[in-house]
């Protein structure tokens, strides 16, 4: 089995009739050649964001959350590489450029947000928002 690791953001084929799905690849993995595998960490857009006692998100479209959530896929899931602009909480994404931007971390098991710049994460969990920042910023 051969595994790579790597941090590179994308957008997914979704089910028919919804937006392509947003996701952070963190590794590759194959048995065989016929079988690639990515590790997908996803980002969820505001409408996706599901908060205690049913509050929405307000948050412009171009806006996603990052979440610990992750799943194994098929490459062929994979439609290309895309964009995501991880900012600091008050940082604007400059003019022109286009992308998503995700400021915020997703808890889907206590259905909360967290800014990425907070500090008060899981050892591992903080480790791992700090790569996300270090990386794309």
């Amino acid at each position: 089995m051969v595994a790579r690791s790597m941090l590179v953001t994308a957008l997914f084929k979704p089910a028919k009739d919804s937006p392509p799905f947003v996701g952070l690849i963190r590794s590759w993995t194959s048995e065989k050649e016929s079988t690639l595998k990515l590790r997908v960490n996803w980002l969820y857009r505001p409408a996706e964001v599901k908060l205690l006692k049913g509050a929405a998100l307000e948050a412009a479209p171009n806006k996603v959350s990052y979440s610990f959530y992750s799943d194994e896929i098929p490459v062929a899931s994979l439609l290309h590489p895309y964009k995501v602009a991880f900012l600091s909480k008050g940082v604007e994404l400059p003019p022109g450029i286009s992308s998503f931007v995700c400021q915020r971390v997703y808890d889907i098991t206590n259905k909360c947000l967290w800014w990425l710049t907070d500090q008060d994460y899981i050892d591992d969990r903080q480790e791992e928002v700090d790569n996300c920042c270090i990386e794309h910023v």
